[in-house]
C-alpha cells in the first residue's frame, strides 16, 4: 500500500494525474519524427492559451483537452501535419520553439480541413533544425483517439500545369487525380478551385463535344475547356450532374482544345473524364409523341420531328406531345400521369391567375376533357407533383384560350403545398380545356386526378320532349326511358328550373305568369330545345 501512494504521489507531484495522457501539458511534448504517431486526448486537460485569430467554427476559440508533440526539422521545404482520419473532430495548433504564454504565438492552425471533414490539417514552411510545437485538442468538448501524420506534401500529379496536359481520346475515359495539385482561380463558374490538372483534347467531329466528370469523381468538381493554355473560357460547369461536372461545346474537326479539373472549395480527389463529339450531320429528333430518335435531319424531317444537330438524345428533353393548345390530348376521369419538362408556354397569361405577382402560368401542357356528369368536377395537382405547378380551366376546346372562355384557375390549393386543385361546374357531354403548367418557370411531373360529382344523362333515351303555355302558365314535359330520380334542368329564356323523372319515365315543370315568345331547352341535353308563344 505504502509504494502504491509513493507512486501516486510521484505522478502527482510532476502534474500529471493519474488518467491524463503523458503529453497532457507542452512542457511535456512528445518527440516525434516524419511518419504516423497515434494519440489520444480523453482525460487530457486544457492548458493552452485560446486562439481567437485562427477563425475557429461557431465562437470556440480554444483547443480543448490538448495534448503536445515536438517535431526537429532535418531539412528545409514544406512539411504537412495531419489530423485527418482521427476519430473526433479535431483542432490544431503548430508553434515554433517554445511554449506558447498568450494568443496568436502560432505560426499556424486549423479547425476543419476541406479534404478531411471535421478533422484538421496545416502545411508548414520548415526551416532546418527548427523544433516546431504541434498542439492537438477537440471542438468544444469532442476528444477520443486519432492519428498524427507528419509528411512532405505529396508530388503535384504530372499534369499539374497546362503545358502538362495529358492527352484524352475521344470515347475512352482517362481516370486521374488532384490530389497535392497546385494552381489559381481561372474559371468563371465556380469559387475556390485553385487547385487543378489538364488535359488536351483534339477534335474528331465537326459538332457538339460533351465532357463529362459524370459517375466517375469522388469528389464535388468544376471543369472547363479553354481554347488554349491561358486562353479563352469557352464552357465551364460546377454541378451539372449533381456535384460533379459536365460541359458542351461546339468543336471544329482537327481542332485541340484545353480541359482543365478542379474542385470546389479546394476539395481534390479521383476523376474519370470522358470526352464525345456528335457531327452536325447527326443528332437528336423530338418526334410528336414526345419520344426521341437519332438520326440525320431528312429522317426527322420526314417524320415531322424536331431536329437538333449534334445531339444525343440523352442531352435532350423533347415537348411532350401536348405542349401546344392545338395538340391538347383526351382526359378521362381517374389519374393521368404527366410532365411539363421540356414544355414552352403558349397560353396566354389572366388577370384570374394572378398569384403572388403573376399571373402566367408557364412551360403548359393542355388536355381535352368532356364531362361525364351535370354537377362538379375537381381537376387536382394535390401533393401530385414534385414542383410548383398552376391549373387553368377554359369552356370549349378551341384554340387560343381566352380571358372571356376561362372557368377557372388556381395556384396553391389549401392543404396542397405549392400544388394546385380547382373544382367547377359541368354539363353532361360538355368539351372543356385542362391547362396544366408551373409558377414562375417551374416544371416538373406528378399526376392529375380528375374526380367528377354528379349524373350524367343518356340524351337518346328522352323520347319526347313538349313545350305548351295557356293563361300565362308555361308547361313543359318529358317522356323518356330514364331513371326514375334523374333530375332535368330546363332553361326557359334564361330562368331555370328543375322536373324529377318519375317510376314511368315522364317529368314535368311549370313556369307562370309568361308572356311573349319562349325559348324552352333540356339543360342537359342543349339538342332538345323548342319555341313557344305565350302571347
Amino acid at each position: 500500500m505504502r509504494a502504491v501512494l509513493s507512486l501516486a504521489f510521484v505522478f502527482a507531484a510532476a502534474g500529471v494525474a493519474l488518467g491524463q495522457p503523458q503529453n497532457d501539458f507542452c512542457q511535456d511534448a512528445i518527440r516525434v519524427g516524419l511518419g504516423q504517431t497515434p494519440f489520444d486526448t480523453t482525460d487530457a486537460i486544457t492548458d493552452g492559451p485560446f486562439e481567437p485569430t485562427c477563425g475557429f467554427c461557431c465562437g470556440d476559440e480554444q483547443i480543448n483537452q490538448d495534448v503536445w508533440f515536438e517535431y526537429q526539422a532535418d531539412e528545409d521545404g514544406p512539411l504537412v501535419v495531419s489530423l485527418c482520419g482521427s476519430s473526433f473532430d479535431t483542432k490544431l495548433a503548430v508553434y515554433e520553439e517554445q511554449c506558447p504564454t498568450r494568443p496568436g504565438e502560432l505560426i499556424a492552425c486549423n479547425d476543419d480541413f476541406p479534404t478531411c471533414e471535421v478533422q484538421s490539417q496545416v502545411t508548414l514552411d520548415a526551416r532546418r533544425g527548427t523544433t516546431y510545437l504541434i498542439r492537438i485538442g477537440g471542438f468544444r468538448e469532442l476528444q477520443g483517439p486519432g492519428t498524427l501524420t507528419a509528411a512532405p506534401p505529396p508530388q503535384p500529379p504530372p499534369h499539374d500545369e497546362c503545358e502538362d496536359a495529358i492527352e484524352v481520346r475521344t470515347g475512352e475515359t482517362f481516370r486521374g487525380t488532384t490530389v497535392a495539385a497546385t494552381g489559381r482561380d481561372v474559371t468563371s463558374c465556380t469559387n475556390f478551385d485553385e487547385l487543378d490538372v489538364w488535359h488536351l483534347w483534339r477534335a474528331n467531329c465537326t459538332g457538339i463535344a460533351t465532357a463529362s466528370l459524370c459517375d466517375q469523381s469522388d469528389f464535388d468538381t468544376s471543369l472547363a475547356v479553354f481554347d488554349a493554355c491561358g486562353g479563352s473560357e469557352l464552357a465551364c460547369d460546377d454541378d451539372g450532374c449533381e456535384r460533379t461536372s459536365r460541359v458542351e461545346f461546339s468543336a471544329s474537326d482537327g481542332i485541340e482544345y484545353v480541359l482543365r479539373v478542379s474542385g470546389f472549395n479546394g476539395l481534390t480527389g479521383n476523376y474519370g473524364l470522358t470526352v464525345t463529339c456528335i457531327g452536325n450531320d447527326q443528332g437528336a429528333c423530338c418526334e410528336p409523341d414526345g419520344s426521341c430518335s437519332f438520326g440525320g435531319r431528312e429522317e426527322c424531317d420526314n417524320r415531322n420531328g424536331e431536329y437538333h444537330p449534334g445531339r444525343a438524345c440523352e442531352r435532350i428533353v423533347c415537348p411532350p406531345p401536348n405542349d401546344d393548345c392545338a395538340g391538347a390530348i383526351e382526359i378521362l376521369d381517374g389519374v393521368t400521369d404527366y410532365t411539363t419538362l421540356g414544355a414552352t408556354t403558349d397560353g396566354p397569361a389572366h388577370p384570374a391567375c394572378e398569384f403572388a405577382g403573376y399571373n402566367q402560368i408557364d412551360f403548359d401542357v393542355w388536355y381535352r376533357y368532356r364531362a361525364t356528369v351535370n354537377g362538379e368536377v375537381t381537376v387536382s395537382t394535390c401533393n401530385a407533383a414534385d414542383y410548383d405547378t398552376k391549373i387553368a380551366v377554359y369552356g370549349g376546346t378551341d384554340c387560343p384560350a381566352s380571358d372571356e372562355r376561362l372557368i377557372g384557375c388556381n395556384d396553391d390549393a389549401e392543404g396542397c403545398g405549392l400544388t394546385s386543385e380547382l373544382t367547377f361546374d359541368t354539363q353532361c357531354g360538355q368539351n372543356y380545356l385542362i391547362r396544366v403548367g408551373g409558377f414562375r418557370d417551374s416544371a416538373g411531373s406528378g399526376s392529375i386526378t380528375v374526380t367528377p360529382v354528379g349524373e350524367c344523362v343518356a340524351c337518346e333515351q328522352i323520347k319526347q320532349f313538349k313545350v305548351a303555355c295557356k293563361n300565362g302558365k308555361l308547361k313543359a314535359k318529358v317522356k323518356s326511358s330514364l331513371e326514375e330520380g334523374v333530375i332535368l334542368t330546363i332553361d326557359n329564356n334564361g330562368e331555370r328550373g328543375f322536373m324529377r323523372i318519375n317510376n314511368r319515365g315522364k317529368g314535368k315543370v311549370i313556369f307562370r305568369g309568361q308572356s311573349g315568345v319562349h325559348t324552352v331547352a333540356v339543360v342537359e341535353c342543349p339538342e332538345r330545345t323548342t319555341q313557344v308563344d305565350c302571347g
